[in-house]
């Protein structure tokens, strides 16, 4: 037995009836892509710092587009693999009594059939995915448009929760760069000094430093005060930052 009679025997016997296996078990008990419970909870969740309502939602939105447009690329490409099925079975019919050419033909058709097949497998799992954000959205839509009118409208209180989450996190150890999370100073130093937070009154005091010492005499607290952003029980460690 040749190589190539021993390729085509190895293959039929171990590949095809395991990869109908597996096929079976898509969508009962097994997931290629990310488990609904994964979508729901990790995803929208604040692994990806999704902390609020309003950030879970559009995220789900993204998500829905993402899988969305996946599945429609995935259409066309079954379109084109049909193609390609179809004719390389028509040629094989013409001229498969040839065995060079046979060979190539019924090769052309396998390799067709086999991606349509895992196409198949793909679509499944990302309209199941698709499903999962899909409920999601639906879920959170009437809080967060009850609220807001976009996501323009939700974003200050969107990335106050991040600042105040990785506040959080420093607090227990964890590295974070507050002076990335998008905000205005004033809320920013607001937040730092009720949740004794230094970095993030940095900004703050660096550029408005000159204000500060001439309207509250170097006292943050007085100066946002005035502004009309008085904070809460003020951190004293971190009230005069501007004269350090």
């Amino acid at each position: 037995m040749s190589d190539f009679d021993k390729i085509l025997k190895r293959a039929d016997d171990s590949s095809i009836e395991l990869t109908a296996e597996i096929k079976e078990l898509l969508g009962t008990e097994l997931q290629f892509g990310m488990s609904d419970y994964v979508c729901k909870n990790g995803t929208l969740s604040d692994g990806f710092e999704k902390i609020t309502p309003a950030q879970r939602y559009y995220q789900a939105v993204k998500e829905c587009w993402t899988y969305g447009s996946a599945l429609q690329q995935d259409k066309a490409m079954a379109l084109q693999l049909q193609t390609k099925l179809k004719i390389s079975n028509i040629l094989n019919a013409l001229f498969g009594w040839m065995p060079v050419i046979g060979f190539y033909f019924r090769g052309k058709a396998m390799s067709a059939a086999q991606l349509m097949a895992s196409t198949l497998m793909g679509i499944e799992d990302k309209t199941r995915i698709l499903g999962a954000f899909n409920d999601s959205r639906k879920a959170l839509l009437p809080v967060v448009r009850s609220k807001y009118k976009s996501i323009e409208d939700a974003e200050p209180d969107n990335w106050a929760a991040v600042l105040k989450f990785r506040i959080m996190r420093q607090k227990i150890g964890k590295q974070e760069f507050l002076n990335h999370v998008p905000g205005n100073m004033y809320e920013k130093a607001k937040m730092g000094l009720e949740c004794g937070a230094p970095e993030a009154v940095l900004w703050l005091a660096v550029e408005k430093e000159k204000e500060i010492n001439e309207c509250a005499g170097g006292n943050i607290v007085k100066y946002l005060d005035v502004l009309g952003y008085s904070p809460e029980l003020p951190d004293p460690n971190v009230t005069n930052l501007a004269r350090k």
